[in-house]
Formats: structure tokens, C-alpha cells, sequence
């Protein structure tokens, strides 16, 4: 009995082309579904997203690779910077001073000391000075700083920092001469001792620091005349009782093997007391100012030609020096940032990462552009209902 396999085939039927969906007789192979040479093909999707990963970067890096092409520090000054004469990503050797007190400290994390930003003195926080924030980094003793220039906003701790300005507003301190003036024109903004004017509020805190003229420290240094503590309470309870002293007060703060440490109250002591001790010849005394800390609502301060009342006190302004002021510290707009320290020698290799993502986006380009090409732009087989 004959089979299917054992019918002559046509060779002109054998040999002539396939319509497209035609079905494939038995007995011969389809050569839609058996590929003789495997291939490693790169979809669509994966082809586009390694492009666009790579221009990503690209332009990402762009800052770094612009500032490691950066030569030598070129000399600027604060002025040319905060007037827009010098351009972004520059490296810049400047000459500056720093308003410490209003110092910043970013971290990324609580083990990692981070960063300190200060202001720079003169400019009204329109430039700050990013530096080590390790404690154990090497002291700055000169004005000069090297680093990189920025903007704020390029830089990943601007929020931040805001934040952290508007909720922990740093002193400023403005001179004796400046609040009398400020407050007997009852002015809304004063000038700071670093010549930088800001506004005050009614519920700012003043501060203010000064010498106790009733009170002082007294160090005494043991020897042979006074060996112990004792011996120096009954020495100074002489010499202040001799000296004519009213109302005096002689209390031990603290006491060690070589000193003693004692509080002395009484009227005028910071003014007589050292020269009581120098007549009952207590050379081994030593006498310190005890300070006291005045505070008070910037609404609540008074002023007169002759003294300033600040809470509970009156003070001559001959005793007053400068005051603090915790008033709002808003950083303004966009200001520079000067990234110390931070060299172009850093970032050498970013020539080397530009030529890989170059490589990367020229092979992935080609495979989209296959890739697109048979998926896209191929006749499509039609299929049987």
C-alpha cells in the first residue's frame, strides 16, 4: 500500500517560492520555526533604556567633566563672584573671612562628620564656604581659600541647609552704638558688626554677656603660708574685712591639691578686689570677672542716653560692648557655594567614564536601530484565521 512519502513530488512545484502563509506540506520543514544559526538578540525596550541611561549620565556628569578639565586656581575676589563675573564649576583662589558663629554642619549620616558651611563675611549670606567638617581636620589659620564654585542649588544638602537656617537662627551681633540708634529711631533693621544690614522682629531674643561688677573668682595657689582651702577662706575673710569691704561673701566653689576656687560677692568687688589682695600680700591669688547673661525680648529692651535696661538690669553703656541678636536667618535666593579643598585632580576619572558611556550608547544605538528595523519595518506573515 502506498504512502504519501512514497507519491513523486513535483520538483517545479518543490522548487517554486511559498506564498506567504501558505501551508507547509508534510513531511517538509517549516523554516519559520528551526533557526540553524542561534542568535543573541537585544530587545526593543533594553536597546532604548541603555541609550537613554547612557545620555543620563552624560548629562549628569557634565558639572564633574567640566570641572576636571579646570587648570590651575586662578585668583578671584569675593566682589567679582557675588557681581556674576566669575562662572560655575571654576576653580578659584580666594581671599575671604568667615562669620563662624553662623556656621551650618551637613551630615549624610550620624557616624559621618560631614560638612561646615559658613558665611562669608560682607556679602549677606550670598556666598558661603563649604569645609571638613571633622573635628580633628587640620586648623585654618589663613584667609585663603582654594575650591570649587557653585550654586546651592546644584548641590545635594540645599534643602537641608534651608531647613535648617529658617529652624536655628544664628546671633547676630550688632554694636552698643548700633542698638541705641536702631532703637531710639525704632528701626526694623539693624547692621551687623560684619556690615551686613538685617531685619529684627518685636519677639527676637537679644542677648547680652557681661562682667559681674559685684561678683569675681578668686584662684589661690596652695604654698607655705596657705597650705589648704581653709587657710585661704580665712585669708581672704581678712583681707576683705581689713580692706573695708561691705557685705562681703566668701563661698569655695571648688578645691584640688595645688588650688581652691572661691566666689566672692560684694558691691564693686570686680573694681577693688584685686588691689585688697595684693595689700594683704596674697600673691598667690588670682582674680577672674564672673559673667553674667542677660536676656530679653527685642520689644521688651530700653534705651537712654545714659544706659540700656535689658530685663531685670540697667546697664551704663561704658560696661556694654556688642550684643547679640537672634533674629531670622533666611538664606537668600541662590548663593554661591566655594567647596574647599576640592580639586580638579579628583575627578580624573571621568575621561574614562565619558568614552565607556560613548561606547555603550554607540553599540546599544545600533542594536536599537536593528532592533526597530525588523520589529517595526518587516513585512508581517499573515496568519490563518
Amino acid at each position: 500500500m502506498a504512502t504519501d512519502s512514497d507519491l513523486p513530488v513535483d520538483a517545479s512545484s518543490a522548487s517554486a517560492p511559498r506564498e506567504p502563509g501558505a501551508p507547509i506540506p508534510k513531511g517538509e520543514i517549516d523554516p519559520e520555526l528551526v533557526s540553524l544559526r542561534p542568535r543573541t538578540q537585544v530587545g526593543l525596550l533594553t536597546a532604548f533604556s541603555i541609550v537613554v541611561f547612557c545620555a543620563f549620565l552624560a548629562v549628569r556628569l557634565m558639572p564633574d567633566f567640566t570641572f576636571s578639565r579646570e587648570g590651575k586656581a586662578q585668583p578671584v575676589e569675593v566682589a567679582a563672584i557675588i557681581g556674576g563675573k566669575v562662572s560655575e564649576d571654576r576653580n578659584v583662589r580666594v581671599e575671604l573671612d568667615l562669620e563662624r558663629a553662623a556656621a551650618i554642619r551637613v551630615r549624610v549620616s550620624s557616624g559621618v562628620p560631614g560638612l561646615r558651611l559658613a558665611p562669608v563675611v560682607g556679602t549677606a549670606d550670598a556666598m558661603w564656604v563649604a569645609i571638613d567638617g571633622d573635628g580633628w581636620a587640620h586648623p585654618r589659620s589663613e584667609r585663603t581659600y582654594i575650591g570649587r564654585l557653585r550654586r546651592l542649588s546644584e548641590l545635594p544638602f540645599d534643602a537641608p541647609m534651608r531647613a535648617y537656617a529658617r529652624a536655628h537662627p544664628a546671633p547676630r551681633f550688632v554694636s552698643a552704638e548700633e542698638l541705641r540708634t536702631g532703637k531710639t529711631a525704632d528701626a526694623s533693621s539693624l547692621g551687623a558688626v560684619t556690615g551686613d544690614a538685617f531685619q529684627v522682629e518685636p519677639d527676637d531674643v537679644v542677648e547680652l554677656v557681661v562682667a559681674d561688677p559685684d561678683a569675681v573668682m578668686i584662684i589661690g595657689s596652695f604654698g607655705t603660708r596657705v597650705p589648704d582651702a581653709e587657710a585661704w577662706t580665712t585669708q581672704l575673710n581678712g583681707a576683705f574685712a581689713a580692706g573695708g569691704a561691705q557685705d562681703y561673701r566668701v563661698e569655695l566653689r571648688r578645691a584640688d591639691s595645688h588650688q581652691a576656687w572661691f566666689d566672692v560677692h560684694y558691691p564693686g568687688a570686680r573694681a577693688t578686689a584685686p588691689k585688697l589682695l595684693e595689700r594683704a600680700k596674697l600673691w598667690g591669688g588670682r582674680v577672674e570677672p564672673i559673667t553674667v547673661r542677660h536676656r530679653a525680648a527685642y520689644e521688651n529692651v530700653t534705651v537712654t542716653p545714659a544706659a540700656l535696661t535689658i530685663g531685670d538690669a540697667t546697664l551704663p553703656w561704658a560696661s556694654v560692648d556688642v550684643i547679640a541678636i537672634h533674629a531670622a536667618r533666611p538664606i537668600p535666593g541662590d548663593p554661591w557655594v566655594l567647596l574647599a579643598d576640592e580639586v580638579p585632580a579628583q575627578y580624573w576619572y571621568l575621561t574614562t567614564v565619558y568614552v565607556l558611556l560613548a561606547i555603550f550608547a554607540l553599540l546599544f544605538g545600533w542594536a536599537l536601530v536593528r532592533t526597530a528595523r525588523r520589529e517595526l519595518m518587516a513585512p508581517k506573515v499573515p496568519t490563518r484565521a
